[in-house]
């Protein structure tokens, strides 16, 4: 994926944008957010301040496997066949791969919460940038190298999936879903 735009000191684009090459083929918002707020997505029991909870390593776990199980469960509405989920692959790891037809996703899923009134700043696949997608591949080879006979007959690609969060009393419920197919690609 190639970002425009300037980095920080710790290397994260701020103000980046894709450019019209790398644009994804689709981008699906979800159909219905409400529903996505079952409760099986609503088990977060949140309930520190946002200042409390801000850097928490637990909340940012807790933030991200809710926006997992929401990418489950908008792939399986979408009629793909989940494979596996967090999947382990040397020190890589994928979020989710998928299969539908006959193509197999290796889906990365980016969470982000927003603030009552809030909004975003930067769109939560900002954060996959050259390091992050060079771990994607990696994974993504060694899955494909462990599983090659299995699977060799499918097209492979790399999907990106923003899952936006709100809060709904003391609960992170899903507000919204983007899914970029092939958002990473080799060079």
């Amino acid at each position: 994926m190639k970002l425009i735009g300037k980095k920080n000191k710790n290397g994260a684009l701020r103000d980046a944008e894709k450019t019209a090459e790398d644009a994804p083929p689709t981008s699906e918002s979800s159909e219905n957010s409400e529903n996505l707020n079952n409760s099986d997505l609503n088990n977060s029991e949140n309930s520190k301040s946002s200042e409390d909870s801000k850097n928490s390593e637990k909340s940012k776990k807790e933030i991200g496997d809710i926006g997992e199980k929401a990418a489950v469960k908008y792939l399986k509405k979408k009629n793909y066949t989940i494979i596996d989920t967090n999947a382990r692959v040397g020190h890589s790891e994928i979020d989710i791969i998928a299969l539908k037809d006959d193509t197999l996703a290796f889906i990365e899923v980016k969470t982000r919460s927003v603030a009552e009134g809030g909004e975003l700043l930067v769109r939560p696949a900002y954060a996959v940038n050259k390091s992050k997608a060079a771990y994607l591949i990696r994974g993504v080879d060694g899955y494909i190298a462990k599983e090659h006979e299995k699977y060799s007959k499918y097209f492979k690609r790399i999907d990106i999936i923003e899952v936006y969060l709100k809060r709904d009393g003391k609960k992170l419920v899903c507000s919204d879903i983007m899914h970029f197919e092939n958002a990473v690609r080799r060079r």
